[in-house]
């Protein structure tokens, strides 16, 4: 993201590097003695290995073109991908990796004043010493959409969501955890960007559609009715 920026700038006592390419369950996509071809000692490792290679090489280059377009140390970006090194922020500027440690936006704003920067139209010369900064406070739907994608919480929604399902399998006709499944897998999935925000959100409001078609060919006392409330409402 830092190579791919108009602008690369770093806070005082921060770092960055360690771009080197890793499976999501942890798993490291390293080089080294994969890379030489030592440790392969059968055709299932040796395929392993190549699909490494291939994945760090190609992230090698992509990270090398963003460096040359914006006119970045192409070498240590290699190196952050290849060896996982770091820079902390003043060597990061130091090597022409970034172009300004700034201790706020303020900050920012007035040594950026004047850079050129490189545009899809072409250069551009910034104009920053004057702007008016305006402040939003994240309103209760982003601080919201904020704790549902935390890691953890995600997790804890697709726990919720299985066993919901598993106990409505278990036991049909009781609705409640079935209904409960659906809606934390769901969000679970929004969470893990398996499903893009509108169409979690549609999936949600067919839900509730869905419980409150069922209350009505199906009487239940009012609670499929008011399931149906929670889906429609996250869903809007």
């Amino acid at each position: 993201m830092l190579y791919g920026s108009h602008v690369a700038a770093m806070a005082p006592s921060t770092h960055l590097g360690s771009a080197t390419p890793v499976q999501m369950g942890g798993g490291g996509l390293t080089g080294g003695a994969d890379e030489e071809g030592e440790g392969v000692e059968d055709g299932d490792e040796d395929g392993g290995s190549a699909m490494e290679r291939k994945v760090l090489e190609d992230a090698v280059s992509f990270i090398r073109s963003l460096a040359e377009r914006h006119g970045r140390n192409a070498d240590w970006a290699e190196e952050a991908v290849r060896d996982a090194v770091n820079l902390t922020a003043n060597e990061a500027l130091e090597r022409n990796v970034i172009d300004v440690v700034a201790r706020d936006i303020d900050d920012l704003l007035a040594q950026i004043d004047g850079m050129t920067v490189v545009m899809e139209q072409g250069d551009y010369t910034l104009s920053t010493a004057d702007l008016a900064i305006e402040r939003y406070d994240p309103d209760w739907r982003t601080q919201l959409l904020s704790l549902i994608t935390n890691p953890n919480i995600a997790y804890f929604l697709m726990i919720i969501g299985f066993y919901g399902l598993i106990f409505e399998l278990a036991s049909p006709g009781s609705l409640f955890p079935g209904t409960i499944g659906v809606i934390c897998l769901l969000l679970a999935l929004f969470a893990f960007q398996v499903l893009p925000i509108n169409y979690a959100g549609l999936a949600l409001i067919v839900v509730g559609l869905a419980l409150m078609v069922g209350e009505a060919l199906m009487p239940s006392f009012g609670v499929l009715g008011r399931e149906a409330s929670s889906p429609l409402y996250w869903g809007r």
